[in-house]
């Protein structure tokens, strides 16, 4: 930067900026005077700043701009052009904003800027400002508010729909003439019903007359106007009509103040049958004066949600004043409630000071019949300085004495406020002595009660023939008698809570907060049919067994009890399937929840489970638990017969994740069915590859999996084009939602069946890699002797679309081998075989399957081959074997020579005299 000058005016030769956080650059000299506007023949500053980059505040965004200086006179005009985007400050943020205006001495010239405060928020501005008059001219204001970015500002749960502001002004800068409109739709502040405000101002200064202003809430619309000022609110008109009709009026001009304290001069409605007047002050000498006659609650329901039975007032005085910062009330109430067939009557009496709320009357009588009464002292009182709150005082006197019946409109004013749904209930109460000491009784009965309590995994069960007894003394809060039927199922409870004078204390202040350490008491379920309970739960429970339990609550929040279950059963838990007959004794030491011994039936097959629950308060519970079986069907659908020897055990970590761990051991497993009809087909997905399985529902679906799956020689298949057994080595991970295996499975012996040869397998393996554990991919030889060739078939690829590459020795084209396997068809140049001896290979075929289906070629131990060799009458070779014994083999054969032999055939060892492991013992 370089600059000279004197006291009344200096010359900024050079300006040049460029540091991390911005850039500015001065293109020629720029005078500044303080007796005129900066001159200069033709000069621009540009300017640019990363707000992200500045050190001494948290910020963001980008800002850039040029000021354009032409002339050298005190006429001389400046040009400016300023954009931001994404401008982020400590409590501020708006996406973009332009600016762009001229200022030619005296005058600003702002003409137009445009700000976009988030995507449903934009403001756009302009005008003239005179600053030697310092007059405001041609300003205009147009502005669409969405709630989003004011939300911070809004008292809570306040929102609306959309607001549109437009406004114009001119004249003095200090009390310039203004004018305007404002609409916002849809404006929700719980707990009123959306509103929608229309209004139209015009004014000056600080002081905006009203035109008219409408406040629609469905069919009810409030008019009003008046003026408004820094300080107060004058009311010239007001008036509340209901679908067109007039229902309230104001009566003469009513004037709101709010500063220093709020004040209301007298506010006068009238209706056609009713009045309604209300005057009062704030602060240390604050009153009020209240009288309504004839109000009807349905002028109210447009408004806000009317918990409980329609009701009218027929007359209500209240008075109150400050008197050394509490309030002194006393009020006067006669109304009606709407039931059926006739209306019911209330009246209320009670006044209020320093002793307390002294309650002469609260009646609710229908006819001759009184449905609710109550009188009595309450010692409570009502501060009102330095803030307004309730205070309970413990030790003034206390005293009420209640009853209610059945049919009392009570009851549906609490059932609408609290969701909480009562039939036929009755309830008396008597409370004497002070909150400290206090002493007396409850007493409820109800024929039905039900909770509003709603999950998607269960619902609170209903509660029916409810009878409910407390006793009230300092020592002590004891429930005496407490029984229902959930679901019709019989429940006892009984308990009592020790108490003090803190203890009372804290229960009248903050009950929400009260202490239950040192509450004890016992809940008793004599015998529970298990059915209705499983509809409300049905994803753990099955609609099948009997419950009987005991649980006892002791001092410290200590739990403890037993739990008897009885021919239960379980939702299925898959992959596993469903645990039937359960029979089981729990028993609850604290949070915890032991297993002292539980058996069930899994496929019909005894399983055991052991191990603990504990209970978490405000978390899922912590399992420990193992469930062990043998010969359990794992998988039993068509074609296929998964059965298996289980160790697993599900843990919960110190982090509240839930583990499976343990071994499968598959057995005597079987597989019937081609390979494409046990793949699941169609859109791929997690139950669409391997392994074939998925737990959806929370929160197993989360649950790490360390499951090692072990089966040798435990799977024997029989389908059309194999039959031999495999044995199975794999590891289940991931998560039971996600679930990954990585291992083989690996052929021990078998044959691949074709129409006219059969293939011996000398090598088969499938197997899920790590890198790829959703893809099976299989690597298998087998080889066959076929008219002095030797067969070669390999199988490589992925599942279920392999690469088969068939070959022999000596060599034969592919097509030619593939003739032969399949048609019989010897290669070109050899004799064919007649149509009778084809017709007989493709019965050899075709009969294994019926061998096996008559039970004569099951388990291995029929074997036929054909066509291995020609004879010398030009015939193709036959042999068979079947199994006897282990060892013992009856055999025969149609042989080169065109000889027919048969014998036996004794091993002296095989493979498969070698004892299995499962055999050992």
């Amino acid at each position: 930067m370089a600059a000279h000058g004197t006291l009344r005016e200096f010359v900024l030769t050079a300006f040049d900026v460029d540091a991390p956080f911005a850039a500015a650059t001065l293109s020629a000299p720029v005078t500044f005077g303080f007796d005129r506007p900066l001159a200069a023949g033709s000069a621009q500053l540009t300017v640019a700043a990363d707000l992200a980059k500045l050190p001494w505040i948290e910020a963001r965004g980008l800002v850039k701009g040029t000021i354009q200086v032409q002339g050298d006179t005190a006429a001389a005009r400046q040009t400016f052009q300023l954009q931001s985007t994404d401008v982020m400050l400590p409590g501020f943020a708006l996406q973009q904003a332009r600016a762009e205006g001229t200022l030619h001495w005296p005058e600003l010239e702002l003409t137009a800027l445009a700000v976009q405060l988030d995507a449903a928020s934009s403001v756009n501005a302009s005008g003239t400002i005179n600053w030697q008059t310092r007059e405001l001219r041609g300003a205009t204001l147009a502005a669409t508010l969405g709630a989003d970015w004011f939300a911070r500002w809004l008292p809570a749960g306040m929102t609306w729909g959309a607001a549109e502001i437009s406004a114009t002004a001119e004249g003095p800068l200090d009390a310039p003439r203004h004018q305007g409109s404002l609409k916002i739709a849809e404006v929700r502040r719980p707990p009123l019903h959306p509103v929608t405000i229309d209004a139209q101002w015009q004014g000056v200064g600080a002081q905006a007359e009203i035109l008219s202003a409408r406040v629609t809430a469905q069919q009810s619309v409030l008019n009003f106007a008046g003026t408004l000022d820094a300080h107060s609110l004058q009311l010239a008109r007001f008036q509340h009509t209901i679908a067109g009709q007039p229902v309230w009026s104001l009566a003469s001009p009513a004037r709101l103040s709010w500063a220093p304290a709020w004040r209301l001069e007298p506010l006068q409605l009238t209706s056609p049958s009713g009045r309604l007047n209300l005057k009062g002050a704030g602060g240390p000498e604050g009153f009020f004066e209240l009288t309504v006659a004839d109000f009807d609650s349905a002028w109210l329901r447009d408004w806000v949600t009317i918990a409980g039975p329609t009701w009218r007032v027929h007359t209500l005085q209240a008075t109150g004043r400050v008197a050394e910062q509490l309030l002194v009330f006393d009020t006067a109430l006669s109304a009606q409630i709407a039931m059926t067939p006739q209306p019911a009557q209330v009246k209320l009496a009670a006044n209020g000071n320093a002793q307390g709320v002294h309650l002469g009357e609260l009646s609710v009588v229908e006819g001759d019949r009184v449905l609710t009464q109550a009188t009595g002292r309450l010692p409570l009182t009502f501060q009102m300085q330095p803030t307004p709150q309730l205070q309970w005082d413990e030790a003034q006197p206390l005293e009420l004495a209640a009853s209610t019946t059945a049919d009392s409109p009570l009851w549906s004013v609490l059932s609408a406020a609290t969701g909480l749904t009562l039939k036929d209930p009755v309830a008396t109460m008597k409370l004497s002595g002070t909150l400290r000491q206090p002493a007396g009784d409850l007493h409820l009965r109800a024929a039905q009660l039900n909770l509003p309590v709603k999950s998607e995994n269960y619902s609170l069960p209903a509660g029916t023939d409810l009878a409910l007894d407390l006793q009230f003394s300092r020592e002590r809060v004891t429930l005496t008698d407490f029984s229902a039927k959930l679901d019709g199922q019989a429940v006892r409870a009984g308990g009592q809570v020790e108490m003090n004078d803190a203890r009372w204390r804290q229960l009248w202040r903050e009950p929400a907060a009260f202490d239950w350490k040192e509450a004890r008491g016992t809940l008793e379920i004599p015998d529970a049919d298990l059915a209705p309970f499983a509809r409300r739960a049905p994803h753990f429970i099955a609609a099948l067994g009997r419950l009987r339990a005991r649980i006892e609550l002791s001092p410290g929040r200590k739990f403890s009890g037993e739990l008897h279950l009885t021919d239960a059963a379980s939702r299925p838990l898959p992959p596993f399937g469903t645990l039937q007959e359960i029979n089981a004794d729990l028993t609850l030491d604290d949070h915890t929840l032991t297993v002292r011994s539980l058996r069930a039936k899994l496929g019909g097959e005894p399983v055991t489970l052991d191990g603990s629950v504990t209970l978490v308060p405000g978390a899922a519970p912590r399992l420990a638990l193992g469930l062990k079986g043998s010969n359990l069907p794992l998988v039993r659908n068509t074609g296929l017969i998964l059965r298996n020897d289980l160790d697993v055990h599900a843990t919960t970590d110190p982090a509240g994740v839930t583990h499976l761990t343990g071994t499968v051991t598959l057995r005597d497993s079987l597989v019937l069915a081609n390979l494409n009809d046990l793949l699941p087909l169609g859109p791929r997905g997690v139950t669409r590859q391997p392994p074939y399985f998925a737990v959806a529902a929370e929160p197993y679906r989360h649950w790490p999996l360390d499951i090692n799956v072990r089966g040798p020689g435990a799977i024997r298949i029989r389908t059309t084009v194999f039959n031999g057994t495999a044995s199975a080595r794999f590891h289940l991970g991931g998560t039971l939602g996600e679930p990954r295996a990585v291992g083989e499975l690996t052929v021990d012996q078998g044959q691949v069946l074709f129409p006219f040869a059969s293939f011996k397998v000398r090598q088969g393996l499938v197997r899920l890699s790590e890198a790829d554990p959703f893809h099976a991919r299989v690597n298998l030889n087998a080889t066959s002797q076929r008219r002095d060739y030797q067969l070669r078939l390999e199988v490589t690829g992925q599942l279920p679309t392999p690469v088969i590459t068939l070959s022999s020795a000596p060599a034969l084209a592919a097509e030619d081998v593939l003739l032969m396997v399949m048609t019989g068809q010897p290669p070109s140049g050899e004799t064919a075989s007649s149509g009778a001896q084809r017709l007989g290979l493709l019965g050899v075929y075709l009969g294994r399957g019926i061998f096996q289906d008559l039970g004569i070629g099951g388990e291995d131990r029929l074997e036929i081959s054909a066509g291995q060799q020609v004879s010398q009458q030009g015939r193709e070779t036959y042999e068979f074997e079947y199994k006897l014994r282990e060892k013992w083999s009856l055999v025969g054969e149609y042989d080169r020579f065109d000889h027919y032999n048969t014998g036996l055939k004794w091993r002296v060892y095989t493979q498969e005299s070698e004892p299995r492991a499962d055999e050992e013992k």
